[in-house]
């Protein structure tokens, strides 16, 4: 099998960027081997954003280096404490109670998407990391939003 040869020819770093090793017929088409290759990449994600909300929620229940919610995370942005903005990739889950809402720019935005991008933009300011979170449910129950802190207050 080539498989241990080739993984044998990797470097450390980028063996540890192997997500899954698959069989395909040497003469698929390449949409079949692209269409594979995503949905392993897809599989990978999934199982990494529920690491992640699993390890912020712990963070935030744990003792004060998580934060969850809309409210809390500006606060803790503001300060400069966010080493980690997660964020859901849909917007409709994240908590705008009491956002106001910025002058219009001529494209329209729902108050969800108004505070996605005011965390987001904050978050770049204060050079603190992005994850978005692919599947809503997984943050659905925080708020849409959650942060790991540099340190605590």
């Amino acid at each position: 099998m080539i498989v241990p040869l080739l993984k044998a020819q990797l470097s450390k770093e980028l063996a540890q960027k192997v997500v899954d090793i698959v069989k395909l017929d040497m003469r698929a088409p390449l949409q079949a081997i692209l269409d594979t290759g995503m949905a392993s990449m897809r599989a990978k994600d999934v199982e990494t954003d529920r690491e992640r909300v699993e390890a912020l929620v712990s963070a935030y229940r744990g003792g004060g280096l998580g934060v969850v919610g809309s409210e809390k995370v500006r606060m803790a942005l503001e300060l400069g404490q966010v080493e980690e903005l997660v964020i859901s990739a849909d917007p409709r889950v994240i908590d705008s109670t009491g956002a106001s809402l910025p002058p219009s720019s001529g494209v329209e935005r729902t108050p969800e998407e108004a505070v996605a991008d005011e965390l987001i933009v904050k978050a770049r300011s204060t050079s603190a990391r992005l994850r978005f979170i692919e599947d809503r449910a997984l943050l659905g129950e925080y708020g849409g939003v959650g942060a790991f802190l540099r340190f605590k207050l």
